[in-house]
């Protein structure tokens, strides 16, 4: 049942013929050794080795002025330059999902929601939601902190000294449990995007994209989509284009792109059906979709029409994916990176370190940054994308 004055959208439109698109797949692996220095276009800038970090960094880390924040056992500050460790926080209940940083503070969501001073570690304030809210991915706009916890509900705090603005719930009706699993704001407008369960167990979902005014928490319109026996859920952040708003559903393998301006569906592209799918959101290089998937495939899809470009089979499930420089970088616990043309394998990076990456990426000015169990690394992106 949708509360009065919301609108549900649930439009079929022509789903990709994967099988009838010439993929491109590559399963050869090239090392930076095996190629020459002019051809290497993804370089270390450092790595901050150690035997053990005594965690797995998880989760999205930030980068702000001359310092990277990455979630391992806390909150932990890196020299962006070097990689020297700076300070640490100690961990609270959970550990966030994404590191938000804005006005010199880093932004802790989870049970407890903190400020951090950028410079020492030291808290600013905290005050605790009403649920869990480390689920999600908070986002920020000027001086306001937006996140959502696992009762649906969105709030929005000042920054500065952390004051809640407004507080949203997103689906009164909803029997049981939803969480918001990510943000982004765009102008006026704040797009979240949720997994609502519709039975006990959670055996039959759906996904919610919600628009909502960014400065009052008033709702403009929801979009779901799942209905019956199927089990969906957006789970990304929003990926917010001039005319759509784009987002991952993990639990159906697929990517959905709606309408900005109607919450209309326009387009739904599917990977590979029995998998789950797109952990993170996808990201937009000119007029292509990039994005990789549990099913062990990366994926370029056209932008406007939602159709397959070509395909990339990787050795594992994949857990993150950043643009970089002229290729996309891509997590399968080992790292590789991807000519955005053709979808070639161009470099694998980290061979012969014994180390997996489990962190996401953090991207700042062409370089990238990740982490693992044995050490935090940072990369030069080479030249940029044309």
């Amino acid at each position: 049942m949708i509360n009065p004055g919301t609108t549900k959208y649930v439009l079929i439109k022509p789903r990709p013929a994967i099988a009838a698109v010439l993929a491109v797949t590559v399963i050869s692996f090239l090392t930076p050794a095996a190629q020459s220095a002019d051809s290497a276009l993804v370089r270390p800038l450092w790595d901050e080795r150690s035997d053990s970090l005594g965690c797995a960094p998880f989760g999205t880390p930030a980068v702000e002025g001359n310092k990277l924040f990455i979630v391992c056992g806390g909150i932990r500050a890196y020299a962006q330059d070097s990689g020297r460790e700076l300070w640490h926080s100690e961990q609270g209940e959970y550990n966030p999902h994404k590191v938000v940083t804005a006005g010199g503070r880093v932004l802790v969501v989870e049970a407890a929601v903190s400020a951090l001073d950028a410079q020492t570690g030291q808290k600013k304030w905290e005050f605790r939601p009403d649920a869990n809210a480390s689920l999600g991915r908070a986002t920020t706009q000027g001086n306001r902190l937006y996140f959502g916890t696992s009762s649906h509900r969105l709030y929005a705090v000042r920054i500065s000294d952390g004051k809640i603005l407004w507080q949203t719930d997103l689906g009164q009706e909803w029997k049981y449990p939803a969480v918001v699993r990510g943000l982004a704001a765009a102008g006026r407008v704040l797009y979240a995007t949720v997994e609502q369960w519709r039975t006990e167990n959670g055996k039959q979902a759906s996904g919610w994209l919600i628009a909502l005014d960014a400065k009052t928490g008033r709702i403009f319109w929801r979009y779901s989509t799942g209905s019956g026996d199927q089990r969906r859920g957006l789970s990304s952040s929003p990926v917010v284009t001039p005319k759509l708003v784009l987002a991952g559903d993990y639990l159906s393998n697929a990517i959905e792109a709606i309408d900005r301006r109607t919450g209309r569906e326009v387009w739904r592209f599917e990977g590979e059906r029995g998998f789950v799918g797109f952990p993170e959101a996808p990201v937009i290089g000119g007029d292509k979709v990039y994005a990789a998937s549990g099913d062990t495939y990366v994926y370029a899809i056209g932008l406007l029409t939602g159709r397959l470009i070509w395909r990339t089979k990787m050795p594992a499930s994949n857990e993150s994916y950043a643009l970089c420089g002229t290729d996309l970088v891509v997590n399968y616990h080992g790292l590789a990176a991807l000519d955005l043309r053709t979808g070639r394998i161009e470099q694998t990076l980290l061979q012969g370190t014994g180390e997996f990456v489990t962190s996401d990426f953090a991207t700042l000015k062409g370089h990238f940054f990740i982490a693992g169990p044995k050490g935090v690394y940072g990369f030069d992106c080479g030249k940029p994308s044309q």
